[in-house]
C-alpha cells in the first residue's frame, strides 16, 4: 500500500466536503493502519512517515467517535481546524517535502498509464488526484504523469 501526504489531504477534503462519511474515513484509516502494522506500506515522502501516521491515519481512526448517538467528539469545525493547522498551515520542518528521484509512468490516455519498468510494462487506470502510483503488477512506485495538484 502506498500512503502519501496527498492521499491524507484528499481524505480530509472529502470529509469536509461531505463526499466521504466519517465512518468511511475510519474504515479507510483502519485498513491503512493494519497495512502499516504489517509493514506493507510505503510512505511518501519518506520524511513525513511519522506525520502521515500520527496526524493522518491515527486522527482519522477516531474521527467517527460519538459521545452520544449522532453527536461526534469532533465537530466539522474541529476537523477543519486540525486539517488547516497540521496539513495546510504547518511551518514545521516535517512538512517540508523531500525530493524523491523516481521514474515517471508512461502516459497512455485519459486515466491510463503504463508502468515505467521495462520488464513489466503493465497498463492500468489512474486518478489525476494521486501524485505517486504503485504498479499493480510489479509494485514499482512511480510518478503519475497525469497528476493535477
Amino acid at each position: 500500500m502506498l500512503l502519501t501526504k496527498e492521499k491524507i489531504e484528499t481524505i480530509f477534503k472529502k470529509i469536509l466536503n461531505k463526499e466521504m462519511s466519517r465512518e468511511e474515513a475510519n474504515r479507510w484509516a483502519y485498513g491503512a493502519k493494519c497495512e502499516a502494522d504489517n509493514r506493507n506500506v510505503i510512505f511518501l515522502p519518506k520524511n513525513l512517515e511519522d506525520k502521515i501516521h500520527k496526524d493522518g491515519i491515527m486522527y482519522l481512526l477516531a474521527v467517527d467517535h460519538q459521545m452520544y448517538k449522532n453527536v461526534y467528539d469532533e465537530s466539522m469545525k474541529d476537523i477543519q481546524k486540525f486539517y488547516e493547522e497540521k496539513w495546510l498551515n504547518s511551518n514545521d520542518i516535517d512538512n517540508q517535502v523531500e525530493t524523491v528521484a523516481m521514474d515517471v509512468a508512461i502516459d497512455i490516455d485519459d486515466n491510463w498509464v503504463q508502468c515505467s519498468n521495462k520488464s513489466c510494462e503493465e497498463v492500468f487506470t489512474v486518478s489525476n488526484q494521486e501524485k505517486y502510483l504503485e504498479c499493480p503488477k510489479c509494485l514499482k512506485i512511480q510518478l503519475n504523469p497525469q497528476y493535477l495538484p
